[in-house]
Parts: structure tokens; sequence; C-alpha cells
């Protein structure tokens, strides 16, 4: 038990034997260490990571891995968790199957006290009902919609659909003549969760008509272009997954398609050279982030992290997305070593009203009024060319777009 000093004052004239002299000791109980359980044998927590480093979403995921492991290496230097307990990082590839998700889960489950970041919609529907069964939290790397609602996944940030919902508000704030708005969509997870939030905005917008355009997988992105050239699209929301939005870019910006774009965070930044070019004047980038450069406390301790851990990393989203994520692993763990318990149901507990502060780096959940924990601002931005900002964008505004709670209502 530890013990500290309490000074008393003397009592000036009084006829009786002083004896405040005597030191008097309080107890000042501090909480044990939490005992050994899943994932925590004592000294050290292990946490699970899984991403497709080498399928379809490598680049991708390799640049979360530099993000999350950025995040930990700067943790693990001042003693870890609550400065005591060191986190070891866990990682397995699934090649962007499914299965192989499946199999890496079952594999890691019994051994890790959380997955701290699982990299794709496709792996986390998979593994969902199994780390519900197991009572094992989960964060993921995308921002569906649906993520909010689940009691054991842990989302950070604005959804695919408000970042769809916020770019129509902002394109279309202060239209007044009939507009021809395109949304080109890919049918992937995270493509259709931006498209409801679009189709969401443009609901009850009299003067804008809307055609969809497909990008199915097998369509190339010159076909896309060529639909989008015959539709007379003035305004284009791109609803895509990263591996297809960029080439459809590409091939509108070597057609030098004269139409107004809106993207959401499915794109690699900085744009090539070309893209980039034709992007600045025309295109807003809705996202719940930050530019790089931005000095407030978590964008600045990306960068610190970053310059420490992988100094000659280019700079990306996704580095972002990943290093972002893990404020919600870190604020769990330190609450749980501070109750001095880190079981599965003490986590689980304490997850039901976690709101981790990124310091600016994305959105917190607000569980206020009885919310579900959707984020419901984003930051828009604008294309800047090479000069400015490591990823070519700078901020316009932070926006609410006005009826955003539409989006909450559709997913609840």
């Amino acid at each position: 038990m530890a013990a500290f000093l309490v000074p008393v004052v003397l009592l000036v004239g009084c006829s009786e034997p002083d004896k405040s002299s005597e030191p008097v000791v309080i107890e000042n109980p501090r909480p044990a260490s939490p005992a050994r359980t899943v994932g925590f044998d004592t000294s050290v927590f292990r946490v699970g990571v899984l991403v497709d480093l080498t399928g379809p979403g490598a680049e991708q995921a390799a640049s979360l891995l530099a993000g999350v492991e950025a995040y930990w290496s700067t943790v693990n230097a001042v003693g870890g968790v609550d400065h005591s307990f060191p986190v070891e990082l866990v990682v397995r590839d699934t090649g962007g199957s499914t299965a192989a998700a499946v199999a890496a889960f079952g594999e890691l489950e019994p051994d890790v006290a959380l997955f701290t970041l699982v990299g794709d919609t496709g792996a986390i529907d998979a593994i969902r009902s199994l780390a519900e069964s197991a009572a094992t939290l989960v964060v993921p790397a995308t921002r569906q919609s649906t993520w909010g609602t689940i009691p054991n996944l842990l989302p950070l940030g604005a959804s695919y659909a408000v970042e769809g919902f916020s770019a129509v508000a902002w394109m279309t704030r202060v239209d007044t003549e009939p507009t021809l708005l395109c949304t080109v969509r890919d049918a992937s997870p995270g493509g259709d969760d931006l498209l409801v939030g679009a189709l969401l905005a443009m609901r009850d917008k009299d003067n804008l008509q809307e055609a969809s355009i497909d990008a199915s997988p097998g369509i190339s992105a010159a076909v896309v272009v060529e639909q989008i050239e015959a539709s007379g699209c003035e305004r284009v929301v791109v609803a895509a997954s990263a591996p297809v939005s960029g080439p459809i870019l590409a091939a509108m910006a070597e057609r030098d398609l004269p139409v107004e774009v809106a993207v959401g965070s499915e794109v690699d930044f900085p744009l090539p050279d070309a893209v980039e070019a034709w992007a600045v004047g025309r295109m807003i980038v809705s996202v719940d982030a930050p530019s790089w450069g931005d000095e407030r406390p978590g964008p600045s301790a990306l960068r610190i992290a970053m310059d420490g851990y992988l100094p000659d990393a280019r700079p990306d989203p996704w580095i972002r997305a990943g290093f972002a994520a893990q404020y919600a692993t870190d604020v769990l763990l330190t609450a749980a070593t501070r109750k001095g318990s880190v079981t599965r149901e003490d986590l689980l507990d304490l997850a039901t009203n976690l709101e981790p502060d990124t310091d600016g780096l994305v959105g917190a959940p607000d569980r206020s009024l009885g919310r579900d924990g959707y984020v419901r601002s984003v930051t828009i931005h604008e294309v800047v060319q090479v000069g400015g900002d490591p990823l070519g964008l700078r901020p316009i505004q932070t926006y609410e777009a006005p009826g955003i709670e539409a989006v909450e209502e559709a997913f609840r």
C-alpha cells in the first residue's frame, strides 16, 4: 500500500499538548495489476490484426498495417498501455479471402484480447458472428453504416453513407436550376453504402435528376466514362472502392471530362499528376479526416510516429486510417487496466460507452440522446497541386449536412 504525508495546521495558543507534529498517514490504495486472462499474460497484451497483404487490397492493407504498427511502436516506447503494458501485434494475411479470414480468426481468437484491426468489409462480415459468440471485440478498418449498431464492433469516424450524403448536399447546396447528377457504382460494400447516402440526399431535391452509371467488375473505366458522357451528367458522385475509383478518375482526366466530381474516402491520394491537374477546381472530397499537414494533436502525433517508425513512407489516407483506428483499442485497454480487470466481459462492458478522442484524426461517436454512435460531420476538401498538403488536399469546411439524420434513421 502506498502512503503519503498530509500537513496539519498548528493551532497557536491552545493549552493542551500539541500532537499535530506527528505525521498523519493516509492509506492510498492502488488497484492491483490485472489478472491473467485471454490475450493478457499480466505483462503484455496480445491483439490480432487481419489484413489482405497479398490479394487485391494489398497496397491499401500494407499502409493500414504501417499505421497500426507506427501507433503501437510509439505507445510501447513509453511503456505500453497506461505506460505499463506493451502491446504485441499478431498479424495474419487474409489474401482478400473470407475463408482465410475465418481461418485466421479461429487461429488467433483463443490467444488475443481483441482484434485491433480487420482490414476489409468482407472479412468483418465473415467473422463478426464468430466474434460475437466469442465475446471478442473487433476494430474495423472500414466504416459501414451498420457497424455503429453492433455492440462488439468499434468503428471510428463517419460512415461511407455519411460521406455520400454530405457530398451531394455540399455540391447542390445553392442549386436552383435542374441538374443531372450521376452516381457511379461498383457494387462493393463501401460503394453501396456511399451510394445509399448519396441517394438519400437526393431524395427531397426537386431540381435534381439522378442517373446510375454501372462500374461493376468487368466493365472497363473507359466504358464507364463513355456512359457518363452519353448520359449528359453535370455532376458525378463516384461510389466505388479504391481499386475501381482510381482508373475511373484517370479515364475522366484523360478525356478532360467537363463535370464536377465528388468522392469519399475510397480514393488513393495523392492523385497521379495528370488526374490531379484535371481535378483542381472540379473535385471535392468528402471525408471524416483532416489534411495530412493539419496541426492538431492527432495529425501531429501521426506524423511524428511515422517519422520515427517508417520515415520514408509515402503519406496516404490508409496509413492515417490504420493509425486512427488504434485509439479505440488504446482507450479501451487503458480503461480496463485502471479498473483492474481486462477480461473480455469487462472490455465489452466498457466498450458500450467508449468515446475515444483522436485529437482531430477522425470524428468521435456521439452517443448522446440515445444515438447509436453515428458521426454526422465530414470535412469537405478541394484538390490542390503539388506544393501544398502531401495528399494534395486542402480543407474547405467542416460540414454537417442538413438532414443528415436520415442516414441514422435508414440504418437503425
